[in-house]
Order: structure tokens, then C-alpha cells, then sequence
């Protein structure tokens, strides 16, 4: 019985590790995700307002306004930049929204998973306990 509930105890430690780190990855899935729909925004409002905001620094800023605004240099991943048009950066940023999507709703559906099979463990545990507590009555 004892070896019973310290197999199912490891196993709920290993489960809540797992569930901090998808948590936490969720966490920076969303942010990354979020940042990317700042900037789709941002450039489907070039058009309309070639004033912006430019980060200089410790939270610091320069007015400035786009001379350009038909062209956008995006990064696209290990540390590599493309110049692209505008309406082919926003297309870019919106099939990497997508793939946002797609793995935060993947994360979200293993982090149930993993917290539905946390709380069997724990009724398990209920139910052992129960157990032993009605043997040693006998």
C-alpha cells in the first residue's frame, strides 16, 4: 500500500512540473502572440498615420514618421531578415499568428489532459487512503 502511494505521490510531482512548464509556455506563446498581432496592426496603419513611435531605449522613444511605408523588413527566424512588401509582411505575420494559434491550442489541450490526470492521481490517493483508514478500524 505504502509503495502504491509513493509511485502515485512521484507521479504527481513529475505531473505538476510538467503542467509549470506548459503553463509557462503558454504564457510566452501568447505574448509572442500578441506582439505579433501589435505588429500586423501597426502595418495596416501605415497607411493611414506615417507617424510612429520609434524605441530608442530603456523604455525611451523618438516621433518619428515612415518616408516608406511600402516596404518592411521582417524577421523571419534565426536572427535572418527579409524585405518584403507591406501586404507580404502582413501575410507572413498572419500565417505566423496561425501557427501561434495552432500551438497554443495544442498546449492548452496536453495542459488539460495533464491536469484531468493530476486530479485522478489525487483521488486515487482519496480512495487509498479510505482504504487503510477502514483496515486498520478492523
Amino acid at each position: 500500500m505504502d509503495n502504491k502511494v509513493r509511485e502515485i505521490a512521484y507521479e504527481y510531482q513529475l505531473l505538476q512540473a510538467q503542467i509549470e512548464v506548459l503553463s509557462r509556455n503558454l504564457e510566452l506563446l501568447s505574448l509572442a502572440k500578441a506582439e505579433m498581432e501589435l505588429v500586423k496592426e501597426t502595418l495596416n496603419n501605415l497607411e493611414k498615420d506615417s507617424k510612429i513611435l520609434i524605441p530608442i531605449g530603456a523604455g525611451s522613444y523618438l516621433k518619428g514618421a515612415v518616408t516608406e511605408s511600402n516596404k518592411v523588413i521582417v524577421g523571419v527566424g534565426s536572427g535572418y531578415l527579409v524585405e518584403m512588401t507591406t501586404s507580404n509582411a502582413v501575410e507572413f505575420i498572419e500565417k505566423r499568428i496561425e501557427e501561434y494559434n495552432k500551438l497554443i491550442e495544442k498546449t492548452s489541450s496536453t495542459l488539460k489532459l495533464l491536469e484531468n490526470r493530476l486530479t485522478q492521481l489525487a483521488v486515487k490517493v482519496e480512495e487509498l487512503q479510505k482504504a487503510s483508514e477502514e483496515t486498520s478500524e478492523s
